[in-house]
């Protein structure tokens, strides 16, 4: 259940990492929605588009942290309800 859709994300990773800096915020625009409602930890807070996710988070991040490296040891998907 979910295959599809959790290769997606595998994707969307991927392509973060085989992107130069500069391009992260393309990657973003490719995979995500400009509906979209990234939600993170401060000073992030919620983001609102995938340009600035890429241009305030995902850059930023990799140019502090070089040998970044991502593990996938749990890789969840399922059907997200809002609470009423």
């Amino acid at each position: 259940m979910y295959q599809t859709e959790k290769q997606l994300v595998r994707d969307f990773y991927a392509a973060l990492e085989s992107a130069p800096a500069e391009s992260l915020s393309s990657v973003c625009l490719q995979y995500l929605t400009e509906s979209c409602i990234w939600r993170g930890y401060y000073p992030f807070n919620e983001i609102r588009s995938p340009n600035v996710v890429g241009e305030m988070f995902w850059r930023p991040l990799r140019e502090a942290l070089q040998h970044m490296q991502r593990r996938e040891d749990v890789f969840m998907a399922g059907f997200n309800r809002q609470a009423d």
